[in-house]
């Protein structure tokens, strides 16, 4: 139980760091939330092509 609080205190700091990095960038913070957008934009389009039947099968 130790080993993990351990760990993870490690992984939050070392998130923390990257986090105060990043927010001292703003142009790259922007690059992230616009490719985030894009990803989300991307796999819903696929889960409604889905979900409605517009998806063709290649064979």
């Amino acid at each position: 139980m130790i080993f993990i609080l351990a760990v993870g205190q490690k992984q939050r700091n070392a998130f923390q760091r990257d986090m105060n990095q990043l927010l001292g960038k703003p142009i790259q913070l922007l690059a992230i939330v616009v490719a985030g957008y894009v990803i989300t934009l991307n796999w819903g389009t696929f889960i409604w092509a889905v979900t409605n039947g517009h998806v063709l099968q290649q064979v």
